[in-house]
């Protein structure tokens, strides 16, 4: 997984806010490092080794007070200015760096890197550190099989909340406006029960 945010580097920009791409071929991410210098100095390193193992094979990755399983592929990353943010806990790889962080000096923004294949946990712990001084989370980021999608056409903002778990959840609303799949009136922070398949589809004010 790669994910950066804003930076400039020879003739590319990569767009303010944040991109997250999980990689399940290591030779394009090795081609694009070796065809792109500027790719290896936004990354702030370079990839020296790359293992592939079956996925019964399990590394612990430590992620401050997160421990993520990490399986199928495991790269030997050699920072050359980026923090390191996670390191492997198992075999060789014990105490190398498995997550990194790179703040340019010459540019605004940070570009993250992950070099093995983390589990959910794992992966959670990454996008919210990334996103969380953006403000991009979400007010329901923490409710498990809670989504929110919010658009906006006319000038008119619509939000679809949709509950994909198997059990009810209760949740404060994020907005006032109307429900437009029953017409019911909704208050910003009162209490919304929805049921497993529920949808609400809120025209805000």
């Amino acid at each position: 997984m790669t994910v950066a945010t804003r930076r400039e580097f020879g003739d590319g920009v990569l767009a303010r806010g944040a991109a997250a791409v999980y990689r399940t071929l290591v030779i394009e991410v090795l081609l694009l490092l070796a065809a792109a210098p500027g790719l290896a100095g936004l990354f702030g390193l370079r990839v020296e080794e790359t293992d592939a193992q079956p996925p019964e094979i399990v590394n612990p990755v430590s992620l401050g007070g997160t421990v993520s399983d990490a399986r199928l592929v495991f790269e030997l990353l050699v920072p050359e200015g980026a923090e390191v943010v996670g390191t492997y806990g198992a075999d060789f790889y014990a105490g190398t760096p498995a997550v990194t962080r790179h703040r340019p000096q010459d540019g605004g923004g940070e570009a993250w890197y992950v070099g093995t294949g983390l589990d959910d946990a794992g992966v959670e712990w990454v996008v919210r550190k990334v996103l969380d001084p953006h403000g991009l989370t979400g007010p329901y980021a923490d409710v498990e099989d809670l989504e929110l999608a919010v658009r906006e056409r006319d000038g008119v903002r619509f939000g679809f909340l949709l509950h994909h778990g198997v059990k009810p959840v209760e949740v404060p609303a994020y907005a006032s406006g109307v429900d437009l799949l029953t017409g019911r009136r909704v208050t910003e922070g009162e209490t919304l029960h929805l049921d497993p398949t529920d949808v609400l589809v809120l025209r805000e004010d």
